[in-house]
């Protein structure tokens, strides 16, 4: 709707309810919004209402005085007199609503769309205060926001949008339930950083879900439009698995016997390598050196914990060592070579963060996976590895190796998988260790209070901290674990 969107807004309950006080500029992050609308080429109106002394000369001269009609080039907001609308009553608004072929119309409160002749083809926006049955905004960022996504909603319905719902904001990520009039539902994402210049996540997700779909993998978000930081797929609905049976470690081992089975036509849609990917045994022992020296370093400044810099250069290093040697010592018995990229038939496409905790289970107990946007070539050890170790899947170990085993029955390199899975799985430990504890690198803390801005540093430490001591009380070697379980004894 870019070019053709003609914008009214209500001037007393949107921009001068907001005036700041010490006599300062109008509401900060108005003047944004106008130059990201001029520049899309999107027309502004202000509906100014008339009332007691308020006459339109006042309302010209008080505006004049805050730079609406100065130039944007001068440093103003560059209104014209034709883009001023007064009005006299409520009554009016909607009659030049209709007039003047407002695409959209941005109020405090949503009671003008509750009238009956309010156009259904204008999207009625609040900014301010939630208004049930209206898309809300708690400020002009927002609203600016809105207009950068609009487009791919409008590729999907015309229906004005009705509500908008964060349902998660983890890392750099938000994710939106959008609901339109028409009734449809769906899924916005929004990335805010990307932790790969190399690679624009959603646009790599969007890719991933349409070529899973592609080879029957319906199960899973269908991507509908994205572009930049934003992107819009179908929403699943559903419930988290608070408690795994038998029947969702079915559905995982099935979720991974299909891509292993589809390989050939994934190869063909030029999917990318996944974030992090390990492509030789080397990448192992630079994945996990790559946390650790950051993570020494942060604690070893003045201000840096010091419990968890005893434990670093303690327990986590001697656990680092130990592991690290035992990779050396597999890759010396097998005569592997650390820096030889495994051959590409060994590879698999790996949904990553691959777990419960990225699925959601439907009426009918049929899960449906989420978030493929570090998805890709990967080590299939690697993805079985991350399985195991992130504290998010909260299967049980029992449950794990029944996944494993599922896995290794439907892999036609098995046992050449099982000794490197138990080569490079107990590193992986160390890694995810690692990960919980990069807290303390302060860039990393910004990215956790930019989505909870309230988090008290100290306290995610001591948290994170308790975490970490926990996973290495708790390791045990996997390649004893498996075969005490004896599950994977026909190996």
């Amino acid at each position: 709707m870019d070019g053709t969107s003609r914008i009214g807004i209500d001037l007393d309950h949107t921009i001068m309810k907001y005036k700041a006080e010490e006599g300062s500029e109008i509401l900060f992050g108005f003047k944004a919004f106008v130059m990201e609308q001029r520049q899309a080429g999107r027309k502004l109106f202000i509906l100014c209402h008339l009332d007691g002394d308020r006459t339109q000369d006042s309302i010209q001269e008080d505006l004049k005085s805050h730079g609406l009609f100065k130039g944007m080039d001068q440093g103003g907001f560059g209104f014209q007199a034709d883009d001023m609308i007064y009005i006299s009553s409520d009554e009016e608004i909607v009659g030049k609503i209709k007039a003047l072929k407002f695409t959209h119309f941005v109020d405090s409160a949503c009671n003008l769309t509750s009238k009956t002749d309010f156009p259904a083809a204008v999207q009625s926006l609040v900014l301010g205060k939630p208004c049930e049955g209206c898309a809300s905004f708690a400020d002009w960022s927002e609203l600016t926001n809105y207009f950068l996504w609009e487009a791919g909603l409008r590729t999907q319905t015309t229906s004005p949008l009705i509500k908008i719902d964060i349902v998660k904001a983890v890392g750099d990520n938000y994710v939106y339930r959008l609901e339109t009039a028409d009734k449809k539902v769906f899924c916005l994402k929004r990335q805010f950083e990307q932790s790969d210049s190399d690679r624009n996540h959603l646009e790599c997700e969007m890719q991933v879900l349409g070529a899973l779909r592609e080879v029957g993998v319906t199960n899973i978000p269908e991507p509908y439009w994205y572009s930049g930081s934003w992107a819009i797929c179908s929403w699943l609905e559903g419930k988290g698995v608070t408690a795994a049976d038998t029947k969702h470690v079915d559905q995982l081992i099935g979720l991974l016997t299909k891509l292993n089975a589809s390989r050939d036509h994934l190869r063909s849609q030029n999917i990318q390598n996944a974030v992090g990917a390990r492509l030789k045994f080397s990448d192992y022992v630079d994945a996990v050196n790559a946390l650790w020296h950051p993570v020494l370093k942060a604690c070893q400044r003045p201000d840096g914990p010091k419990d968890v810099l005893l434990f670093i250069m303690t327990d986590m290093e001697q656990m680092r060592q130990d592991n690290l040697n035992h990779l050396y010592l597999w890759c010396k018995r097998q005569n592997w070579d650390r820096d030889a990229a495994f051959p590409e038939e060994q590879l698999i496409f790996s949904p990553v963060d691959f777990g419960l905790h990225n699925a959601m289970e439907d009426a009918s107990g049929n899960l449906n996976f989420l978030d493929f946007e570090l998805a890709g070539w990967d080590d299939p050890a690697r993805l079985l590895a991350d399985f195991f170790h992130n504290p998010e899947n909260k299967l049980t170990t029992a449950q794990k190796l029944l996944v494993l085993d599922g896995f290794v029955k439907n892999l036609s390199w098995g046992p050449e998988f099982l000794n490197r899975f138990w080569a490079v799985a107990d590193l992986v430990a160390v890694e995810w260790i690692f990960k919980i504890l990069k807290v303390v690198i302060p860039e990393e803390m910004r990215k956790v209070q930019f989505v909870s801005p309230g988090l008290d540093p100290k306290q995610v430490i001591r948290e994170r901290f308790k975490q970490a001591v926990k996973i290495n009380e708790e390791f045990k070697n996997m390649e004893r674990l498996c075969k005490h379980d004896q599950l994977l004894d026909e190996f």
